[in-house]
Order: C-alpha cells, then sequence, then structure tokens
C-alpha cells in the first residue's frame, strides 16, 4: 500500500478506536456522529485490507492487525500533536535565555544595580547584562 493512498485522518479514528472500544464513545471522544466514525471505520477497513474490530457479545474487539497498529499509530499521532502543539508562552521567570540591554550612560546610571534590573521583568539571575559604548559592538 502507498501512504499516499491512505487518508491519515483515519488514524485519528483508529486510535479513538482502540483506546475506548465502542464506536459510540470514539466518535463522542472525537466530537463527531457515531455514523460519520462507522464511515470512517469502513474506509479504513477497505484501506487496510483487515476488519480492524470485529463485533462480540463484548462489544468491539481489535484484530491482531489492529492491535500490531496501536502502539505506532499512537506514537506518531502523538509527534504530530507535539509538532504542531502551540509554543508556551514567553516566561522570563522561568527563561533560560540571556538578555543584553544596551543603553546609554545615563540608563546605566539608572539601573546601576542588577536587582533594579531584574525586578521589574522578574528576570532570574545571572542572565541580564547591561551595556553601553557603541552600538556597533551590539549583535
Amino acid at each position: 500500500m502507498n501512504i499516499r493512498d491512505l487518508d491519515l485522518n483515519l488514524l485519528v479514528f483508529l486510535d479513538a478506536l482502540l483506546k475506548e472500544g465502542n464506536v459510540s464513545r470514539a466518535a463522542e471522544q472525537l466530537g463527531m456522529t457515531q455514523p460519520a466514525l462507522s464511515n470512517g471505520l469502513t474506509r479504513l477497513r477497505k484501506q487496510l485490507d483487515d476488519p480492524l474490530f470485529v463485533r462480540t457479545s463484548r462489544g468491539m474487539v481489535p484484530t491482531e492487525k489492529a492491535l500490531s497498529l496501536a502502539e505506532p499509530v499512537r506514537e506518531a499521532l502523538n509527534s504530530i500533536r507535539t509538532a504542531i502543539a502551540p509554543k508556551q508562552p514567553f516566561d522570563p521567570a522561568h527563561s533560560r535565555r540571556s538578555f543584553t540591554i544596551a543603553g546609554t550612560d545615563y540608563v546605566a546610571q539608572f539601573y546601576n544595580c542588577r536587582y533594579r534590573l531584574r525586578r521589574p521583568f522578574n528576570i532570574p539571575q545571572g542572565i541580564a547584562a547591561l551595556t553601553t559604548g557603541s552600538p556597533q559592538g551590539i549583535h
């Protein structure tokens, strides 16, 4: 099978079904209707040429193929979620970045104490520096 022929969105359905073991609960978790998820499962079954789940008196039971896909699919989806997740907003209290603030002698005199420089910005100790002089030396 060529991956271009596979609807990768259906792997989200598979992951939810493997977690929930029930089409209605998996659909609810994904914020969709049960018929929409069933339709997606039918498409995935055709694409993978496997029933993936078999209905029993205990509910939907995954096939060997579905079980073998469970961990790789979950890892792949988690990697994608991590890659596209919004980055954390900047928090100067926990940042490990180094900052150099350039200013005139007046600014240096005004902020003559490292404590004063850190306090208004809540910058952790040791990561702020104040420099004066020629702007050509600042990068």
